[in-house]
């Protein structure tokens, strides 16, 4: 399956609109700067400083993306939850990358498509929706940064909030597992280890997952 490959004029834009211009003239799109960080942590302050949503009047914490920036490898999740990296969700995912990839966690590169953390309330909220494509800029800008040769989604709403066109007719599990070629990186959608600790008869899948990506790598 092969990922739309101009993208990069179509990203520019939405970070542009997620940052707040409303009027972009033609010739400023020509400029090479006006959207790149030089690195990740000049992106990461911008992220702490966002107050782009309503998450951010509620949120105690904003999260930036954290592990090996030189890695080639980039998880993405959808948001942080509770324990999600150091309790069940962390001990899961951490033993899917010892075991199927034979790497330890700090070795890989972690990101978030959601960077504010959400409570029961706000996760029903009608807003939350317009928070992702806020934060969704942010990911890319840190994609264009950190130049993974694989990016792999944790669960289905990660998937479909990064790439939102892109989910095949049989659906989530169709696709689920399958290495997609996009422009020069390659991508996988795979369980996210919150759905694999309330499902763990499928843990052994998710490891498997992982093993695939050893031959791009």
């Amino acid at each position: 399956m092969k990922f739309h490959k101009n993208k990069d004029l179509l990203e520019k834009l939405l970070f542009l609109k997620a940052i707040g211009y409303n009027f972009i003239d033609e010739n400023f799109l020509n400029l090479s700067k006006y959207q790149d960080y030089n690195s990740i942590d000049e992106l990461n302050i911008e992220i702490k400083k966002c107050s782009l949503c309503f998450l951010r009047n509620s949120s105690k914490c904003v999260f930036t993306g954290f592990g090996d920036k030189n890695s080639k490898i980039m998880f993405v999740s959808l948001c942080k939850k509770d324990d999600y990296f150091e309790g069940t969700s962390g001990k899961i995912l951490e033993n899917a990358i010892n075991n199927g990839l034979n790497l330890e966690k700090d070795s890989i590169y972690i990101s978030l498509l959601l960077r504010c953390e959400i409570s029961n309330s706000d996760a029903k909220n009608p807003a939350l929706k317009s928070s992702f494509e806020l934060c969704r800029p942010y990911l890319l800008e840190e994609i264009r940064l950190i130049k993974p040769k694989i990016i792999i989604t944790l669960g289905e709403e990660a998937f479909m909030h990064l790439y939102p066109n892109l989910l095949s007719k049989g659906g989530f599990s169709s696709i689920r597992g399958s290495i997609l070629k996009d422009d020069d990186r390659f991508i996988m959608p795979t369980f996210s280890p919150e759905w694999i600790s309330k499902n763990p008869s499928f843990e052994e899948n998710f490891i498997d997952d992982l093993k695939k990506i050893k031959g791009v790598i």
